[in-house]
């Protein structure tokens, strides 16, 4: 869930300034990674590896606070000030992304990233 600072601001950047990332970055598509944990509950934490229109990608933290403490992840929807890190591609966007979520919790079974990464074509 998002904390009440972050749900405020978010609220705030909606109403008032009418613009968000997906806006800002002309986004197109994204994927969650939102994965129960390990130990089978749902993360407090998850980002989204998101695409905008002229095919970059970056990776865009969708609740919590955990992954604020990567460069380059956007802190949530309506983080407009973060410069985001884009990489050239899904895959490069989607291992970095897996790279963070195997720091938080190291316990991840590669399988799953494995899986989702052999249904990118090549």
């Amino acid at each position: 869930a998002l904390s009440d600072t972050n749900l405020s601001r978010c609220k705030s950047c909606i109403r008032v300034n009418a613009m968000n990332v997906h806006k800002s970055y002309q986004t197109i598509t994204h994927y969650h990674f939102d994965w129960l944990t390990p130990a089978g509950d749902y993360p407090k934490s998850a980002i989204m590896v998101v695409e905008c229109k002229d095919g970059r990608w970056m990776i865009v933290q969708e609740f919590g606070e955990d992954y604020g403490c990567f460069e380059g992840v956007l802190k949530n929807e309506c983080d407009l000030i973060t410069k985001p890190t884009f990489y050239p591609d899904l895959r490069s966007a989607a291992m970095s992304g897996f790279g963070m979520m195997k720091q938080l919790y190291p316990l991840y079974d590669d399988n799953l990233f494995n899986e989702f990464l052999s249904e990118i074509p090549e």
